[in-house]
């Protein structure tokens, strides 16, 4: 690495010594980066190099000035830092028997477009092929690794595969090009530890029209006094802007960074460490813990739900205001009607089927339904318990444990169950102005 020091300069080996090591070159005069704890730390090489496709084609806005500095650091890092990297602004290069000698790609500000231009000003480009964008969808769930910095969350907005893999949200609009500090949310991953709490920077930090935090896991996020907006401020301008964040997809890794928009990013040791380590932990030679992807999942359609449920087993419960009970089965995926318990009609009044718990011993000798109800002969409100065998609420074994007088006309029935940590039913019982119970 000792010839490749007059070609990285001092801020360039203060990167190299954060990641692997900078032989032959002083630590001293170096100082921490910026937003580092200032500690030494050398990351354990790979057995073989990890073999990135850098992608830098620009079917849009193309941030010239930060794709060449992106590939000049690159270029100088190349099998200096466990990294071989190759680049291309040839599309042709998207196919699965060319990105199977890879182990990341990398969409470095790439603009890539999947629909043609819409107006005479657009740059003239062939979009992107379905076969290019399955090619690519196709490598990061096989078990590869996604990287995406800053513009190349600007494209395939045609895709909803590729939207999915990179956390469900595309460039929106960017209102903050200036300074302003990032805040860190998870220090303990690898990709993190050098920044502290916080770090300053200087981008163009960008909204996306969907937020990713729901099914990522975020490392760093905006930090919104820096940019003079208020936590929990109403409006269009949000305040939960997540800037770098990792997700699995099928059997992959997707590591993203909103910023690297200046030159001068591609150039801060900081940023650049925590990019390569983000690169390392898509390709799998490093580890982090990538929970906090959830899955949105549909488990019942036409369904006119007032309370819902989850059992011990992962099984869903839903209480229906009309009186059915449908049970989502966790195992199968199938959701099938339990029971249709009698109940007021819920049209233009506040009644109906309101609660619904499940026995914390169901699955150990205590199959029952606790339901809470109106009645529909006399509109008063029930806590019934009912037994569950052979995939239905047995209503024959229907028990009243309480009942709520109530008033036919009036609103607020209220009706949520909820188990004590002692074992205790709790009601939501509303304000409908009566009060004796019995």
């Amino acid at each position: 690495m000792m010839n490749v020091w007059p070609r990285l300069g001092p801020a360039l080996c203060a990167l190299a010594l954060l990641t692997a090591g900078c032989a032959g070159a002083k630590a001293s005069g170096t100082g921490p980066t910026p937003g580092s704890t200032g500690r030494l730390v050398t990351l354990a090489q790979p057995s073989a190099p990890i073999e990135v496709l850098v992608v830098t084609a620009t079917q849009g806005f193309r941030h010239a000035g930060a794709i060449q500095a992106s590939k000049e650091l690159l270029a100088q890092l190349d099998s200096t830092t466990g990294f071989d990297f190759d680049f291309t602004e040839d599309l042709d290069d998207l196919t699965p028997a060319n990105l199977a000698k890879y182990d990341v790609l990398f969409l470095d500000n790439a603009t890539l477009r999947d629909q043609p231009a819409k107006d005479s000003t657009a740059a003239r480009y062939t979009p992107v092929t379905d076969a290019q964008v399955q090619a690519i969808v196709d490598f990061v769930r096989g078990g590869k690794g996604l990287v995406v910095a800053h513009a190349g969350l600007s494209a395939l907005y045609g895709s909803e595969a590729f939207r999915q893999m990179v956390g469900g949200g595309l460039f929106k609009e960017h209102p903050w090009k200036q300074a302003a500090r990032v805040d860190v949310e998870d220090r303990t991953n690898p990709a993190d530890t050098h920044l502290g709490d916080s770090f300053p920077i200087r981008d163009e930090f960008y909204i996306l029209d969907r937020n990713p935090r729901w099914n990522s896991h975020v490392l760093l996020s905006l930090n919104m006094p820096s940019v003079g907006v208020t936590v929990g401020s109403p409006g269009p301008t949000a305040d939960d802007y997540p800037l770098s964040w990792i997700r699995t997809e099928g059997r992959g890794r997707v590591f993203i960074t909103a910023l690297g928009h200046f030159p001068d990013v591609w150039r801060n040791p900081a940023f650049v460490r925590h990019l390569l380590v983000g690169m390392r932990e898509a390709a799998g030679t490093v580890p982090a813990d990538f929970s906090g992807h959830r899955v949105k999942q549909t488990i019942a359609r036409d369904v006119w739900p007032d309370d819902v449920v989850a059992d011990s087993m992962g099984n869903v419960w839903i209480a229906e205001i009309t009186g059915r009970v449908l049970r989502y089965d966790g195992g199968t995926g199938e959701t099938r009607t339990v029971a249709e318990i009698p109940t007021v009609d819920p049209t233009n009044t506040d009644h109906g089927l309101k609660g619904i718990e499940i026995d914390p011993d169901f699955y150990e000798g205590q199959p029952y339904v606790y339901v809470y109800r109106g009645l529909p002969e006399s509109y008063d409100n029930v806590l019934s318990r009912y037994t569950f065998h052979d995939g239905r609420i047995d209503l024959s074994t229907e028990k009243d444990l309480l009942r709520v007088p109530t008033e036919p006309a009036c609103c607020h029935q209220s009706g949520d169950l909820e188990w004590g940590p002692d074992g205790t039913l709790f009601i939501s019982a509303g304000d409908t102005g009566e009060s004796t119970v019995r």
